[in-house]
């Protein structure tokens, strides 16, 4: 910050102050008169660089700027002769302090009277009121304006201008600052009675007067503190003022000031007043319970009582008794900002963010509050990879020098990786415009979001890789104070969840019937996934409402056998379903899996299975040579696969068919008797079976009723036991007994022919 240097205007006009003044000669104790007003300026210091508000104002109207609170201020001086020259008089003086948003107002008023018996202070009787306006162009560069009006043996209106720069460390003074002041620019007050040098008395306090001064530490422990200052003072630019002080303070509860001065002018024209003064300065603070009083809402419940007490000679006997009482009305703020957020509840306790633009938590949103008592002057948001790192050191991650489209780099661990905040904008620019703005700037603070939002992008304006994060808000005021949220955990996953359904190579796969006969009672749906909190796997209908749903929490998705049950148990009806394979991580990345065409067909169609004929004989002659095997298939829409056999009577298989989809099965297919090898088979009974496969797993059969096959030919004989018989004889004679015998056949005829052979 550049240092503030008066203008060359000032300096002219200082010059032209000087040759235009008349001869220099207040009256003995005129350039003093204004230390009267306050035990703090009688007790000596800084007249310059002080800041004990209002009193110091009276000297320096930038003292103030720094001023929070409301102070008030009552004091009271005995001018008393105490040897050759005897007498009362009395100084008294009231002073207020009223910070405010643009600036620090002062205001006082004073009165004084000195007998005319003290021959030796000629100071008379006047009352004068002042005010002052400062204002902290900068935390450490103080300005101010005053004006005062006195009235007394002559009237005087004249104004202040002062600035006052804290500069800190300087060689080996700690808490350094330095101030000057130009006083007097108008009417001066011109009393009656003589000048130190005799004649008649000139202005005091005298016009156009410059003063400078400083004042440090030169111990600073816990308890104790001991400083210094020194003041030159040139009124009317016609005399030199030295003005030396001593403080020393335990725990800034009990102070302790020594002060000496010389005034060149009075030292040249008679007595002076030589010897130091002294004064002694307490603290004690008082709290009240608050209530719905005044003074609770203005938050002076708790405040400072600061009695003081001086005593300075003066010239010929003459001594100043001096007692005050300053009062700040409620505390310096020390206390740091609150600051809260509110973190978003979830099942995990932490926050899962997924900066992937699909409008599912993309972002975080964090609602803000902070609570400060004055102004605030800054609040960061700060996003750390991992936990954070030391709050004053924190810095944001380099950009990653990736090519567009690779991975992000990997922040390290305690790295801050975003910053969002705001803070005050001051007027920082020089020159006189600059100055102007820091004049008229308003504290206000700056104003607090009712949220803050991350959405997962680092500073460099990239997605910052998944992982674990931590998000801290900070704030400060203006005295300095910072304050500090929880420390809360974000997590940023953009990766989806993976899973794969295995779908089967043939459609028919998709096809059972779950009728409890033990085949195709069940559909097994395999398929792969991530582990995740929960996936949801359901059968929908071709109206798209759930049948069945199942569920698979903090694992992988397993594969799922479907028994074609809704979830309440009940088989669905026949038709087509689909399976859907949903799942949302705690960052809402969602992944969907669909197998559609699940078919549910519990039809069960009958079959059956003839023959033409009941016995065949197949020995190539012609006749019956063949059996008709007739299968009967009436639905042949599903039809996966057949089967058509011969079956001896022990149910073995002694020939087939078969056939891979309902065209290849004939509707008739004629058996010549001979197995798979061309061999013919052995006389036998025999029965076809039929077989056959639905895509939905049913698989139904029937059988025929026996055949024969027969290629032997009958054999036989027939004998009469006569050859005659008389069919008119007697009994025993009209009858003749035939007697056959032969193989054992299906039907034998028997035929009585004549001799040309009739059947008779």
């Amino acid at each position: 910050m550049k240092t503030f240097r008066p203008a060359f205007p000032a300096i002219l006009f200082a010059a032209l102050a000087v040759l235009s003044a008349p001869a220099y000669d207040p009256p003995r104790g005129g350039e003093y008169a204004q230390l009267l007003t306050s035990p703090y300026l009688l007790a000596g210091g800084s007249w310059a660089a002080s800041t004990e508000s209002p009193v110091s104002d009276y000297l320096n109207p930038a003292a103030s700027a720094g001023q929070q609170r409301v102070v008030l201020d009552a004091n009271y001086a005995a001018v008393v002769g105490m040897e050759t020259q005897t007498g009362w008089g009395s100084a008294l003086n009231l002073g207020l302090t009223i910070p405010k948003p643009y600036g620090v107002w002062t205001a006082s008023a004073q009165f004084l009277s000195i007998p005319d018996s003290l021959t030796s202070l000629p100071l008379g009787t006047a009352f004068r009121v002042e005010g002052s306006i400062a204002k902290d162009l900068s935390p450490n560069l103080y300005a101010g304006v005053g004006a005062g009006l006195v009235v007394g043996d002559d009237w005087g209106l004249a104004a202040d201008l002062g600035i006052l720069h804290k500069v800190g460390n300087f060689a080996f003074l700690r808490n350094f600052q330095w101030g000057a002041v130009v006083s007097g620019l108008g009417k001066p007050y011109v009393p009656d009675g003589l000048g130190a040098a005799g004649g008649a008395a000139t202005a005091f306090p005298s016009p156009y007067t410059l003063t400078v001064g400083g004042r440090g530490d030169f111990i600073q422990t816990e308890k104790f503190r001991a400083g210094l200052s020194l003041d030159l003072s040139a009124p009317s630019f016609q005399n030199l003022l030295l003005n030396t002080g001593l403080e020393g303070s335990f725990r800034e509860k009990v102070i302790l000031r020594l002060g000496w001065g010389l005034n060149f002018h009075e030292l040249a024209n008679g007595p002076a007043a030589l010897l130091p003064s002294v004064g002694l300065f307490g603290k004690f603070e008082f709290n009240r319970k608050s209530d719905e009083s005044f003074i609770s809402k203005q938050g002076w419940d708790r405040s400072e009582i600061r009695p003081a007490l001086a005593l300075k000679p003066l010239y010929d006997g003459i001594y100043a008794y001096s007692a005050g009482i300053n009062i700040p009305l409620g505390v310096v703020d020390r206390e740091a900002p609150v600051v809260r957020l509110t973190y978003p509840d979830t099942p995990w306790g932490a926050y899962y963010v997924s900066p992937n633009s699909d409008g599912k938590n993309d972002e975080i949103e964090l609602p803000l509050s902070i609570r400060e008592r004055r102004y605030l002057s800054g609040y960061t948001m700060t996003v750390y990879r991992g936990d954070p790192g030391p709050a004053e050191t924190a810095s944001p991650a380099p950009a990653s020098e990736s090519a567009g489209g690779a991975a992000p780099e990997v922040p390290a661990d305690g790295a801050a990786v975003r910053i969002i905040g705001n803070k005050e904008s001051r007027p920082e620019t020089s020159g006189l415009a600059g100055f102007w703005d820091r004049v008229t700037y308003v504290k206000k603070g700056i104003p607090v979001p009712d949220k803050l939002v991350w959405n997962g992008f680092a500073d460099d304006g990239k997605p910052v890789p998944d992982g674990r994060y931590t998000i801290v808000v900070e704030a400060s005021d203006d005295n300095g104070n910072k304050g500090r949220s929880e420390v809360y955990e974000v997590f940023v996953d953009s990766t989806p969840p993976t899973a794969e359904i295995a779908a089967p190579r043939d459609a028919a796969d998709l096809i059972f019937s779950p009728d409890g006969d033990g085949s195709k009672d069940l559909l097994t749906i395999r398929k792969t996934g991530s582990e995740e909190d929960l996936w949801t796997g359901r059968i929908l209908d071709a109206a798209g409402s759930t049948v069945r749903a199942v569920e698979y929490k903090g694992s992988a998705p397993g594969d799922f056998a479907w028994d074609g049950k809704d979830d309440a148990g009940t088989v669905v009806p026949d038709g087509v379903y689909s399976y859907v394979l949903e799942a949302s991580d705690r960052a809402q990345n969602s992944i969907t899996r669909r197998l559609d065409n699940i078919v549910v067909n519990t039809q069960q169609p009958p079959i059956s299975v003839a023959i033409d004929v009941s016995a065949f004989s197949p020995n190539g002659d012609g006749v019956r040579d063949m059996v008709t095997l007739l299968p009967g298939v009436p639905i042949r829409t599903g039809l996966a696969s057949w089967r058509l056999a011969v079956l001896d009577e022990g149910k073995a298989e002694k020939w087939s068919r078969s056939g891979a989809d309902a065209a290849s099965l004939p509707e008739r297919w004629t058996f010549d008797g001979k197995d798979a090898a061309g061999r013919l088979l052995s006389e036998g009974s025999y029965r076809a079976f039929l077989e056959v496969r639905y895509v939905n797993g049913y698989t139904p059969s029937s059988t025929s009723p026996l055949f024969l096959l027969d290629v032997t030919p009958p054999s036989g004989k027939a004998s009469v036991e006569r050859p005659t018989f008389n069919p008119a004889g007697t009994a025993g004679q009209n009858t003749a007994v035939l007697a056959a015998s032969g193989s054992r056949e299906l039907t034998w005829t028997a035929e009585i022919a004549d001799a040309a052979g009739k059947a008779v």
